[in-house]
């Protein structure tokens, strides 16, 4: 069986509800690595799909600190050229600012809830 769509958007959205953004990123990258395999190259909607799923990887990529992965996305895919400018702003990467700001070891400030 091969995987579908909803089962990627599922594993996103289990691993988003506890807070693992490493394998959101992961999972989101992933989901456009399938897209752009296994469909067709010149569908406008599987395209359009996989840079979506590739910019909030890399958004999560960025949020989680792992820069050296958003550098190569960007090097890899031309079409993220720039897509760090559109990122929304996410309370994980004000918390980790927050936290920076205030001298917090960054595994306590990922402990502390965005309630």
């Amino acid at each position: 069986d091969k995987p579908k769509i909803a089962a990627f958007d599922n594993a996103i959205d289990v691993a988003g509800n506890y807070g693992l953004l490493n394998l959101v990123a992961l999972m989101n990258e992933r989901c456009a690595l399938w897209l752009l395999e296994e469909c067709p190259f010149d569908d406008e909607k599987n395209t359009f799909l996989a840079t979506e799923y590739l910019k909030v990887s890399m958004w999560c990529y960025h949020d989680w600190g792992a820069l050296n992965k958003v550098n190569q996305l960007e090097r890899q895919y031309s079409v993220l050229a720039g897509a760090m400018r559109s990122k929304p702003p996410s309370a994980l990467s004000s918390t980790r600012r927050q936290a920076y700001a205030l001298g917090v070891r960054q595994s306590a400030a990922f402990s502390v809830s965005s309630d």
